[in-house]
């Protein structure tokens, strides 16, 4: 799931400088795998864009349940936090 974070982060020039997944939950028949992204920089047209396009992925269920954000060094960019829970189900 860390690398689909990565090629969604890229595709939308978003740029990810540290994040850890956490424990996997079981929920019912899903299993959810929650990923704190520590870092990450972007304008905020790229990160409306790399956010959409992780809720609406038909390649997993991506939910970002919590952002925090301030503006970057570089001008025009923002940098900032994200919590992100990746559900799915195992195959038997």
């Amino acid at each position: 799931w860390r690398r689909k974070l990565d090629e969604f982060a890229a595709k939308h020039h978003i740029a990810i400088t540290s994040a850890q997944p956490r424990k996997e939950i079981e929920a019912g028949d899903v299993l959810e795998l929650p990923i704190e992204v520590k870092s990450w920089e972007g304008s905020l047209e790229a990160l409306v864009k790399f956010m959409h396009a992780l809720e609406n992925s038909d390649e997993g269920m991506f939910d970002v349940k919590a952002i925090s954000l301030k503006p970057s060094n570089k001008k025009g960019y923002l940098k900032g936090s994200l919590s992100l829970t990746c559900a799915y189900m195992r195959e038997e």
